[in-house]
Formats: C-alpha cells, sequence, structure tokens
C-alpha cells in the first residue's frame, strides 16, 4: 500500500523528471551550460563550429531572445502546473487524471519552445554558405564530444560572452 512518504518520493521523482525534461527548453543557443559554455543541445553545439558571419550571429542573439521571451511568458504557468502536480501528490488520494493532463500541458510548453527552436534553426540555416553546409553535414555526421560535466561556465561563475542573462533555473522557467 502506497503510503504518503512513498507518495511523496514519487513525486519529487516525477517533479525532478520533469525538471530535467524543461532543462532543453532552456539551453537553447548560446545559454550558459550551452554551446560556447560546453554542454547544450548538440544541433547548437554543431551550429557554433562554423564560421558564422554577423548577420548569422544577429540571428543567434535573437533567438536567444526570443527563448528568453518565451520563458519568462510561461514561468508563472509552469510553476502553478508544477504547484498542481506537487498538490495532487501531497493529498491522500491523488488523482491520476489531474497529475496526466497536468503533465500534458507541461508537455505542451515544451513542446512549442521545442517548435520554435527548429523553426528558428532552419531560419539560420537557410543562411548557410555552401562551406558551412558541408562542414554542417560533416558534423553533424561526426559530431563534437560533448565536454565532461564541470568543464566549460559554470553556475555562478563569470557571465561573460554570450549567454542568457543570470542563466536559466534549472526545470527552465
Amino acid at each position: 500500500m502506497w503510503t504518503k512518504t512513498k507518495t511523496l518520493l514519487a513525486g519529487a521523482g516525477l517533479i525532478t523528471v520533469l525538471a530535467m525534461g524543461s532543462t532543453a527548453i532552456a539551453e537553447g543557443p548560446g545559454s550558459e551550460r550551452g554551446p560556447r559554455g560546453g554542454h547544450g543541445p548538440p544541433m547548437m553545439r554543431i551550429v557554433l563550429q562554423l564560421d558564422l558571419d554577423a548577420e548569422q550571429e544577429a540571428m543567434l542573439q535573437d533567438f536567444k531572445a526570443d527563448h528568453k521571451g518565451f520563458r519568462e511568458d510561461n514561468r508563472e504557468q509552469v510553476q502553478k502546473l508544477k504547484q498542481t502536480i506537487k498538490a495532487e501528490l501531497e493529498s491522500d488520494k491523488p488523482n491520476s487524471r489531474v497529475i496526466h493532463a497536468t503533465i500534458d500541458q507541461l508537455e505542451a510548453i515544451k513542446s512549442d519552445a521545442k517548435h520554435t527552436m527548429m523553426d528558428n534553426f532552419l531560419s539560420l540555416q537557410a543562411t548557410f554558405t555552401p562551406a558551412q553546409k558541408a562542414e554542417f553535414q560533416e558534423l553533424l555526421a561526426n559530431p563534437p564530444e560533448r565536454p565532461p560535466r564541470g568543464q566549460g561556465r559554470q553556475r555562478g561563475g563569470p557571465q561573460d560572452g554570450p549567454g542568457f542573462d543570470g542563466g536559466p533555473p534549472l526545470d527552465g522557467f
């Protein structure tokens, strides 16, 4: 039989998994743990290996600003949804339908962010020179290795260079 402790532990695990999944939203182009800092989405680590021109770099900065705005616009809603899950898990009889519906809402927000990030990437890719396209294809086939954790800029470290102002919270919102 599930005790309240087991329910809370399961809830903590669920919230941790959701938080880790939504980190992908936060770690778009130039995030503090992102490509120039050592970690981040593989596609952006590849793009940042290319010799981008000033216009392409400006596009990346615009994408970063758009993503930051998306996070800010959705932060309150995400926190409410996470609180809903937590409240259900803390109740004597958690309602799985409410939890499932709430997870679906969180996933929809994450999906919207991923779609926007991919659309942004595709618009950047459309500007690639033939040399950039060839290098991108080569890097896509043989992606650069992800540096070990602990290398690159860390949370709380210097915030110079590309990256979100102060970096995103662990859950991306």
